[in-house]
């Protein structure tokens, strides 16, 4: 009898573990709600693009970013899909953005940005990168460049995971860049920006866009270890 409650345990372990390896709380996967935000610097003197559009799923963007009504905090997994229509200036990337939360709608820093971005310049190459800036806009280069060619009328699905203490992992098609355990999302509570670079450049549109909160395998883990104690005991005891 013991024996197979054992085995069931473990069967019932094993299940949970592949639910948390497969991104978990599918359930509450959470679409997110988007503001429409101005260009946010007035002291741009070049163009500023145009407004984003967005049916809810899909959001095209043109140079002025929107940002979630919805705030974030703890372990999340973000996904997405994203796309460029073109590569014709001479630069450009889909910006996302971690920025805490409450910051006014013409207010960007501080944040933590983390760039998809096209080069198109001699010497150059596309890449993934991150930067950290301050409240006085001064931007610091924390990760990359990470080489990734970009290509036209291509899907690219993003997903990125926040541990608990703010780490980062970044997967772009299933290809996982790890970051280092330096760099993190230093707000307690944050909402996530979209931006499309540059303005009247190229559209970026992105879909699909998901927050999904990720489960806490602590306590599977210690209902593991004492159920296959409890029971490995009972076993010895027949």
């Amino acid at each position: 009898m013991h024996s197979c409650i054992y085995r069931l345990t473990l069967r019932l372990l094993a299940l949970a573990a592949f639910c948390l390896s497969t991104g978990g709380n599918l359930a509450n996967a959470q679409t997110v709600t988007w503001q429409i935000l101005p260009f946010p610097d007035i002291n741009w003197g070049g163009s500023h693009g145009q407004p984003a559009t967005t049916n809810g799923n899909l959001i095209a963007l043109q140079g002025q970013p929107v940002r979630t009504v919805d705030n974030f905090s703890g372990s999340v997994r973000i996904s997405y899909d994203v796309m460029l229509n073109s590569r014709a200036s001479s630069d450009g990337g889909l910006q996302l953005y971690f920025v805490p939360s409450g910051l006014s709608s013409n207010q960007l820093y501080p944040c933590l940005q983390l760039y998809f971005a096209y080069r198109n310049r001699t010497g150059e190459s596309d890449a993934l990168f991150m930067n950290s800036v301050s409240s006085n806009g001064t931007g610091t280069q924390v990760w990359g460049d990470v080489p990734f060619s970009i290509s036209v009328q291509t899907t690219y699905h993003n997903v990125i995971d926040v541990s608990p203490t703010g780490e980062l992992t970044w997967i772009v098609n299933n290809l996982t860049n790890s970051v280092p355990s330096t760099v993190t999302v230093p707000f307690s509570q944050f909402q996530l920006e979209l931006e499309g670079w540059q303005p009247n450049g190229p559209t970026w549109t992105v879909s699909n866009f998901t927050v999904v909160p990720e489960p806490n395998a602590a306590p599977l883990v210690a209902f593991g270890v004492v159920s296959m104690l409890f029971f490995g005991r009972k076993k010895l005891r027949i």
